[in-house]
């Protein structure tokens, strides 16, 4: 828990530095995109980018399981690590648009997570039964797909932004999947009334 505050504090002292250096008002980091929308006289409805926001938040629990399952397995802990840091980049690329911020070609991303997902996948072949190799192969497909209608494509808007969703629920479930054998494996923890009836019974 005390990390856990030091980091908010962090972030906060952090966006202060940040608001002070871009020469903005705090709430440009802090406020919601359509409260920023509307004090600019447009009014944005409350669904504007909810898929796309919802993409986001499935990249970041992705990221997060796959941290949780790194800490939990240790066979698997550096690939693990690999693909949670992979999801939350690319989560921080969808929320702050990274490579348009910084002028950079989008391909060139495009590249970088196809050979970081090329290599999870080519890893992951050797412990096919666990079905990690299945979900690369399957969200990496989807994904494939999406960058290439969004290229190609004269209006990919709905197959594009679906199909980034379709890998990224589909990379999600590998956190899980690969906990759920050693929750399993543990002998169930009494809940605390049970614990204290006994206690009783055994007075």
């Amino acid at each position: 828990m005390p990390a856990a505050v030091a980091l908010g504090v962090a972030i906060a002292i952090g966006t202060v530095i940040a608001s002070e250096l871009a020469g903005v008002r705090i709430g440009m980091f802090t406020r919601d995109i359509q409260s920023l929308s509307a004090s600019g006289g447009l009014a944005l409805p409350h669904y504007a980018g909810a898929l796309s926001m919802l993409t986001i938040m499935v990249w970041t629990a992705g990221s997060a399981l796959a941290f949780a399952a790194a800490a939990l397995v240790p066979a698997r802990r550096s690939w693990l690590l690999v693909l949670g840091g992979l999801l939350l980049v690319i989560a921080a690329d969808d929320a702050f648009m990274l490579h348009e911020g910084l002028g950079l070609p989008e391909v060139g991303f495009v590249i970088v997570y196809g050979v970081v997902a090329g290599w999870l996948a080519f890893r992951s072949l050797a412990h096919h039964r666990d079905g990690s190799g299945t979900a690369m192969l399957v969200g990496g497909a989807a994904l494939a797909l999406s960058a290439a209608l969004d290229r190609w494509a004269t209006d990919p808007y709905l197959l594009e932004d679906h199909f980034k969703l379709i890998g990224a629920l589909v990379l999600l479930t590998i956190g899980p999947t690969m906990i759920a054998p050693m929750l399993s494996d543990r002998p169930a923890e009494p809940i605390a009334g049970a614990r204290q009836s006994r206690a009783k019974v055994t007075v």
